[in-house]
């Protein structure tokens, strides 16, 4: 018998646990990475943050690939909210994802009648490391080496995850990618740059997916006066920056302390960083 507690997952029309969910062996997200997918979280008391735009996003991921969601916006509230009472998370990440379906036998192109695979899990989240907001963290650069339309939050992470296991074993916590028009985005990232008080990020488009928590900043520091400009910065130029932070629904905003072994700035999380970070952090809580 599933306890209260055990039952973190929805998948295709059931509740249950993260154990006993599956997806068929054929499945065209196992078989091809033909899927989306979407994170977001609770802050406090198990209240989703920014639902809409996650909610938003992943349908304009799902019209990128023609993929047809089986719940509408207000079904997946409800699922996640079901969830979330049942698991009893309260600081969570909420993890959606949509592939085309069972696919039987394999095809490259799409199966005329197929019914999409959609799951949710719910899991309390881990608190962000302490040291992260006291000594920052260390990145490297590579070049982006993924496909032209970074926008669609795909399954297809491979370069990305190549990059984050890169960046882990040079002791680094993010790769920063980088092509001949300059920086992009993180393996799982948004990248922000302060110049003379300035902050510079990289401009919307297929380089780079639209990030939830990257827009979110950016009103709040158009809000405290702050000019933001959008521009692919040279990836020389990094090493020259004030202040140097990422951003992801994950952990809102971390401070990028060191490039390779180069200190960015002080070498510690700047003054900017910080009061952007404070200033989210309130509006998460105040939001919830």
């Amino acid at each position: 018998m599933t306890l209260m507690g055990d039952v973190n997952t929805f998948i295709n029309g059931d509740y249950t646990t993260v154990e006993k969910a599956y997806l068929h062996i054929e499945d065209r997200g196992m078989l091809f990475g033909d899927g989306i997918y979407e994170f977001a979280r609770c802050y406090v008391d198990g209240i989703p943050f920014q639902m809409e735009e996650h909610l938003q996003r992943l349908k304009n991921s799902a019209k990128a690939i023609d993929l047809e969601l089986p719940y509408t916006g207000p079904e997946i509230k409800d699922i996640v909210g079901e969830l979330l009472e049942k698991c009893g998370a309260k600081q969570a990440g909420i993890y959606i994802q949509a592939t085309r379906g069972l696919n039987m036998p394999r095809t490259h192109h799409f199966p005329r009648v197929v019914k999409p695979s959609f799951f949710i899990i719910v899991r309390e989240l881990e608190p962000e490391p302490p040291e992260f907001m006291v000594d920052g963290v260390k990145a490297i650069l590579l070049p982006d080496q993924r496909w032209t339309r970074c926008d669609i939050k795909s399954l297809n992470l491979l370069p990305n995850i190549l990059a984050k296991e890169k960046a882990v074993r040079e002791g680094a916590y993010e790769a920063i990618f980088y092509r001949d028009f300059g920086v992009t985005e993180g393996s799982s990232s948004s990248v922000f740059a302060v110049f003379d008080g300035r902050i510079y990020t990289t401009p919307a488009g297929e380089w780079i997916l639209p990030g939830v928590t990257s827009h979110t900043v950016v009103q709040l520091a158009s809000r405290a006066g702050y000019s933001v400009h959008f521009e692919f910065i040279p990836r020389e130029k990094l090493y020259k920056a004030d202040e140097l932070f990422i951003t992801s629904s994950r952990l809102d905003i971390v401070p990028v302390s060191t490039l390779y072994d180069t200190p960015i700035g002080s070498g510690k999380p700047g003054p900017l960083t910080r009061a952007l970070k404070e200033a989210f952090q309130a509006f998460a809580r105040g939001q919830a």
